[in-house]
């Protein structure tokens, strides 16, 4: 498979918990962050060109708040090959960052 990402991608440290905003239920975790995007471990497939509203866990309580909402447009998904539970790997691109995610995107990378 070519190449196609346009921003290098960095692993995280930790594993910031991605949350569905409506239920608050965890639905996975972010596995590496790029200015433009990131990778998910889901519990579920995602279609891909679908677009998302999803949360991660705010860790560091930047401006007081737990939790940073953003859009997203999921670009693939697969199931992970090296997992013994039936969990994907999902690329998301970010669409149209609030002011505070995206400091917190450009400040990580």
């Amino acid at each position: 498979m070519e190449e196609q990402r346009r921003y290098p991608r960095k692993s995280l440290f930790y594993h910031l918990k991605v949350l569905d905003p409506k239920t608050k239920h965890q639905i996975g975790h972010l596995s590496n962050l790029s200015e433009n995007g990131c990778q998910m471990v889901i519990d579920h497939p995602i279609k891909e060109n679908v677009n998302l509203r999803l949360t991660i866990e705010n860790v560091l309580s930047i401006e007081g708040g737990k939790t940073m909402a953003f859009a997203a447009r999921c670009k693939w998904c697969r199931p992970q090959k090296e997992s013994s539970q039936s969990s994907y790997d999902a690329g998301v691109e970010f669409r149209h960052l609030p002011a505070k995610v995206k400091q917190f995107v450009q400040d990580y990378c």
